[in-house]
């Protein structure tokens, strides 16, 4: 029996898990060949006299942030920042560098963010225009 035969008689879970088994193979033996390739080019490197790192750097935790996204201080409910209105206020700097940011506590839409303007440009005319 050939392996495209074998796959068509197994059940759907077992034909997920046997996937998901050759995936982390594949996964694996694509950073083994990278890692031997790593090798190869620092030991090159260090017989031609260069330094060379190429080891990947530790992924960094910071969170990434989304415009609209809203952050609440943890510390006084009742300030709250909207990514992209703005500076940031110091305590929401102060908790991103700490690492100690809590989850968005919610994410205005953009729409509400971005009202046209009306004519003359104010904000005023726009609104009484959709009312």
């Amino acid at each position: 029996m050939t392996l495209l035969e074998q796959a068509r008689s197994l059940s759907d879970d077992q034909l997920k898990t046997l996937i998901t088994c050759l995936e982390r193979e594949r996964h694996a033996r694509i950073e083994a060949a990278q890692e031997a390739a790593r090798k190869e080019i620092e030991r090159i490197a260090e017989e031609a006299g260069i330094v060379v790192n190429l080891r990947r750097k530790p992924a960094d935790s910071t969170i990434e942030l989304r415009q609209g996204d809203i952050y609440r201080n943890p510390a006084n409910n009742l300030q709250e920042y909207v990514v992209g209105n703005g500076r940031p206020p110091n305590w929401f700097i102060l908790l991103r560098a700490e690492k100690r940011l809590p989850p968005p506590a919610g994410r205005r839409s953009l729409k509400r963010m971005f009202r046209p303007l009306g004519r003359g440009g104010d904000y005023a005319a726009s609104e009484r225009r959709c009312s």
